[in-house]
């Protein structure tokens, strides 16, 4: 079968900006802390491990990376041997990729396809549906009883309670690793990861107290908050921090996946890279922006540096920083000055800071502060210029 045109390929590609809609291990771009995560996931037992990133660095992707390299690497079946009684004993174990909601314990479960496990859910259903009966003078049969029927009448909190028994005896007998993906959350979440995070600690002192075999767990976690608002469990968690990439990588990830950098020149590939600030989804994103309308208009020359910024917007790049910004500065009028800033730089630098000043209409002391802060959460550097002034750049 003939593959589609390069730029189709691109477009598909760029589409998919989630790792829940596509994720191949060959397109998948290692970098260290994964690796670190691989090694410490292979090597470890009952290890408790965080990985931890920015809103679009590849949390989810790293986490399905991870898993498939584990089974690549034949380390599913029969991993580990332990010496018991004088004979080998041999346990079975698997990979679990769970995207933690709270009281949902049943998907982890459902998700396996094991039938003992859902027959001991009706089980444990039935022992509690029948309490229920036991004032009832006529009772129906049983064996007919559907198990929606059942959770229809049965209160939630038992159900909730049942299906968290179940998914922690399957994954206590049966899981080598449990990588746990939490949700983005919005910069107001803090109260809701927060009881995520608690609900997802008793549920792990559960599973560690359950000593069929030791399991290796990695939760993967929202930078923006977890650090803005620690919770007691992150002190617990060996935590991996996923660094955005550099403008080199990412030429490097895209080039590794197409074998070119088509439809684009590599300084409009590279221009996008430094735009995305690290954040593949950022970069997947706009790319997408560029190369949907080079599809439409059916063009077969390249995407030239000069049109990049006709197709990725400063409005664009506001709303994409915006999250990042407002953790550093809490106005609005500081956060938008602060992205005036940037785009300015990012056009004419290196610039002397006093130009910045009288281009943008800031008062230089105000300024000041604003590239100190920029600077202090690398996303500029400044360096002496000539006498006494200061000239600012892009990291």
């Amino acid at each position: 079968m003939q593959q589609p045109p390069i730029a189709d390929q691109v477009l598909q590609w760029s589409s998919e900006l989630t790792g829940e809609q596509s994720f191949t291990l060959s397109c998948y771009y290692w970098t260290e802390p994964v690796k670190k995560a691989l090694f410490r996931l292979t090597r470890y037992t009952a290890y408790l491990g965080g990985i931890i990133g920015l809103i679009g660095t590849g949390k989810t992707s790293a986490m399905y990376a991870l898993r498939d390299k584990i089974e690549q690497q034949a380390l599913l079946d029969k991993i580990e041997q332990r010496m018991k009684n004088g004979e080998i004993k041999t346990f079975e174990k698997y990979v679990y990729c769970i995207t933690w909601r709270v009281d949902k314990f049943w998907d982890v479960v459902d998700v396996c396809k094991n039938d003992y496990w859902k027959e001991e859910y009706r089980r444990k259903l039935l022992d509690e549906y029948e309490r229920l009966l036991k004032t009832k003078k006529e009772k129906p049969d049983l064996s007919m009883i559907h198990i929606d029927e059942m959770e229809e009448v049965l209160p939630e909190k038992k159900i909730n309670a049942i299906r968290e028994q179940i998914a922690i005896g399957f994954l206590g007998r049966k899981a080598y690793a449990i990588l746990i993906d939490f949700p983005d959350y919005s910069r107001k979440g803090s109260w809701m990861i927060n009881r995520d995070l608690t609900d997802f600690y008793k549920f792990w002192v559960k599973l560690i107290e359950y000593k069929a075999n030791p399991t290796n767990v990695i939760v993967c976690l929202q930078k923006e908050l977890v650090m803005a608002h620690p919770h007691f469990f992150l002190g617990k968690i060996d935590k991996i921090m996923l660094k955005p990439l550099t403008s080199s990588q990412l030429l490097e990830a895209y080039k590794q996946i197409f074998d070119t950098y088509e439809p684009f020149s590599e300084d409009a590939l590279r221009y996008i890279a430094e735009l995305s600030r690290g954040v593949f989804r950022r970069f997947k994103k706009y790319i997408k922006f560029c190369v949907e309308p080079y599809v439409i208009n059916a063009r077969t020359d390249l995407i030239k540096l000069d049109e990049i910024d006709n197709y990725v917007t400063p409005e664009v790049l506001e709303e994409d920083l915006d999250l990042e910004m407002s953790e550093i500065f809490k106005s609005k009028q500081k956060t938008t000055q602060a992205f005036a800033i940037m785009n300015l730089v990012r056009k004419k630098q290196p610039i002397n800071q006093k130009e910045i000043a009288e281009i943008l209409g800031i008062h230089p002391g105000l300024l000041s502060g604003i590239i100190r802060n920029l600077e202090m959460h690398r996303y500029l550097k400044t360096k002496p210029g000539k006498g006494s002034e200061v000239l600012v750049e892009l990291i």
